[in-house]
């Protein structure tokens, strides 16, 4: 399941999804002041809705059902033509949660939800981001 969406969909939705907690500071004698916040947990997840294809050109519900994981790859993003402030997202180990057909101007698309997972078991390289 490798899938570089290209015009064929209207939107992407990320959800980074971070429960940040709040650390006490332990030298405030109020006991109402913070040290730091971290991150303690993260469900990074989003969606896309590419246009209907042929199920022999890309099955999208055989993914979903068979629980496969796999990439997906936004490609670069111009920015109004100009050769600054591209970006791309890479996600390198999604899986679909869910999806759903919808009708855009009479066009056939299936919005697609997915978790976005760990690749390895540092946990940190779930997205990445690049601009140029």
């Amino acid at each position: 399941m490798a899938h570089r969406p290209k015009d064929d969909f209207e939107g992407v939705t990320l959800k980074i999804g971070n429960q940040i907690t709040l650390r006490p500071d332990p030298n405030d004698v109020s006991g109402s002041g913070y040290f730091t916040a971290q991150i303690t947990a993260r469900k990074m997840t989003g969606s896309f809705d590419p246009e209907e294809t042929f199920a022999a050109d890309k099955n999208w519900f055989n993914e979903w059902t068979s629980g496969a994981t796999g990439q997906i790859d936004t490609g670069v993003y111009p920015a109004d033509g100009e050769p600054f402030n591209q970006f791309r997202f890479l996600m390198s180990n999604v899986q679909y949660h869910m999806l759903k057909q919808t009708d855009r101007n009479g066009i056939i698309t299936t919005t697609i939800d997915f978790a976005i997972r760990a690749l390895t078991d540092a946990g940190d390289d779930s997205l990445t981001i690049t601009v140029q």
